[in-house]
């Protein structure tokens, strides 16, 4: 299999194939080996949902791949030829319309522009309008509401004041300037961009009582991420908050039975690595949905969560 969107492509029609034949083993071989391309090779993922039918395995998988790695999937790549502009219409509005994207609302209008860009049909410029039609433009810093999204006439100006309205609201009856973000509303949860590495780019949730200070992780196993990112928030000194991001390699499970095996001679503090893959409180929270690019700001505006939380993990 060849590492570019047309070997994607074929690889999702010989699925189609073998699930219309009914050849339950071809098929589900031929989406194991799309699931990996499209781990190793994360902007393939674009190629393959376009590709596939709603609803089938194969689309299911690269669609959670979308939303849990925005940052690798979309950005259009030379080298295998994926990325956001492998999208066709209909699908790239999907996209935008799903609320489970973990990205911010600037980073999928800047991709929106990349795909009009390379888009050769006379119909593009109307499908960005409605793309952008489904963005939370209240989430987009007023510059750059002013500048990129007024500059690009995806939107109008009317939308663009409203959402600079809804900000000033929204600072006025918070006491603090906050940006939402896409994802699970109910945990908190941390955008972070601009890391020095895409692969460290995402939306983080926030892990109760695993540190002294305030523990995220990003949820991304399940989709292909061979590593685990951590993000870590402390005070240091007075009102100075420190923040670090931590990553570390997945063990297999050879690696995990071979610590067990050696459990008395080896070194205490080096445990296998765990990944959350999903968290449920016991209870919602009441307020203070919102999320902060500030962390400290939540202890004044949520409520205590429930002291039960359930715990989903993976080994990789």
């Amino acid at each position: 299999i060849h590492r570019n969107a047309r070997s994607a492509r074929r690889l999702v029609q010989l699925f189609k194939a073998a699930d219309y034949l009914e050849l339950t083993e071809l098929a589900q071989l031929v989406s194991s080996m799309a699931h990996n391309l499209t781990s190793r090779y994360p902007p393939l993922a674009c190629a393959v949902y376009d590709e596939a039918d709603l609803d089938t395995k194969v689309s299911q998988d690269s669609l959670m791949m979308i939303q849990c790695r925005p940052y690798v999937t979309l950005p259009p790549d030379r080298a295998t030829e994926g990325g956001i502009d492998c999208l066709s219409p209909s699908k790239l509005v999907s996209i935008f319309v799903d609320k489970d994207v973990k990205a911010s609302e600037l980073f999928l209008f800047e991709m929106l522009q990349k795909w009009l860009e390379l888009y050769e049909h006379s119909d593009g410029l109307c499908v960005a309008k409605e793309c952008a039609s489904h963005l939370f433009l209240e989430d987009i810093e007023p510059q750059d509401l002013l500048s990129i999204v007024k500059d690009s006439g995806f939107c109008s100006d009317k939308c663009i004041t409203d959402a600079i309205t809804t900000q000033a609201l929204r600072a006025s009856q918070n006491h603090i300037w906050t940006l939402s973000s896409r994802g699970r509303p109910n945990i908190e949860r941390i955008l972070v961009e601009g890391a020095g590495s895409a692969n460290a780019n995402g939306i983080y949730y926030q892990i109760h009582g695993l540190a002294n200070g305030d523990l995220y992780s990003k949820r991304e196993v399940v989709c292909g991420q061979q590593h685990v990112y951590t993000l870590s928030i402390s005070l240091v000194e007075g009102d100075v908050t420190e923040c670090r991001i931590f990553c570390s390699q997945l063990l297999t499970h050879k690696s995990i039975r071979m610590l067990a095996k050696n459990r008395a001679t080896r070194d205490r503090s080096f445990q296998p690595l765990l990944q959350i893959t999903k968290i449920d409180l016991q209870s919602v929270l009441e307020e203070g949905s919102m999320v902060s690019h500030v962390p400290s700001s939540f202890s004044s505006t949520c409520k205590e969560p429930s002291k039960y939380t359930n715990l989903q993990l993976s080994d990789g």
